[in-house]
């Protein structure tokens, strides 16, 4: 009976064992669950930061487009304007200049002449 007692404290001695490894790798397959799972909210994470990352920067790229386009338009307004007033001044002041230097000049030619 020694010897089935022996093959039975043997046999439980190795169920013991294949318990104890059984669990550990219980643990195991659920330490891997848990990194996976985290594993994949961090990527839900990145992926809902580079959703709000490309709404901002198309928001930016939108608000720059603007800025250009009003820059743009007021640039041309400002230039419509020099323009005008380059026009003004040579069509409207400096012909009444050169009138003015032409009628002083004459003015003192003739005044030199009467004297």
């Amino acid at each position: 009976m020694s010897s089935l007692e022996g093959q039975l404290a043997e046999a439980q001695e190795t169920l013991a064992e294949e318990t104890r490894q059984k669990l550990a790798a219980q643990g195991k397959v659920r330490q891997a669950e848990d990194a996976l799972t985290s594993l994949r909210e961090q990527i839900e994470e990145e992926e809902d930061a580079k959703k709000t990352l490309e709404t901002k920067i198309s928001t930016l790229s939108a608000q720059v487009g603007l800025t250009r386009h009003t820059l743009f338009r007021h640039c041309t307004h400002a230039s419509y304007v020099y323009s005008g007033y380059l026009a003004w001044y040579n069509v409207v002041l400096t012909p009444r200049v050169h009138s003015s230097v032409k009628f002083v000049g004459l003015l003192l030619a003739t005044r030199a002449t009467v004297e």
